[in-house]
């Protein structure tokens, strides 16, 4: 498939894309468009190849953060399981193990980012 771009902002680079797998249409020129290299960026905008921008670190941090304490969520009933009896710490070694592993990165990206 070809991409077929116009550059909507010449100072970013962004543009709007034709995804065609036909040949050249002479509309497309008159439209604006040209064969073009581009990429889409994290924010889903299409960009000349090499100016889409990178997902800040900021942004990266405060997902993964959120991932991990969904999963520490969603182990919850195992803890809830050894307090009440219902489980051994033994049965659940590797859990409890990762537990601590996801709460040790919040920590480290609480301090860096938050």
């Amino acid at each position: 498939m070809k991409k077929y771009a116009k550059i909507i902002d010449e100072k970013l680079k962004t543009c709007v894309v034709l995804i065609h797998d036909e040949a050249y249409d002479e509309s497309f020129r008159q439209e604006g468009y040209s064969l073009q290299e581009v990429e889409q960026g994290y924010d889903y905008n299409w960009y000349i190849k090499g100016f889409a921008p990178s997902k800040p670190q900021e942004l990266i941090n405060r997902e993964r953060r959120s991932l991990l304490l969904r999963q520490l969520e969603e182990t919850d009933y195992i803890a809830a399981k050894i307090a009440e009896g219902a489980a051994t710490k033994e049965e659940y070694a590797d859990v409890i193990a990762n537990r601590q592993k996801w709460r040790d990165e919040i920590n480290l990206l609480e301090n860096t980012t938050f």
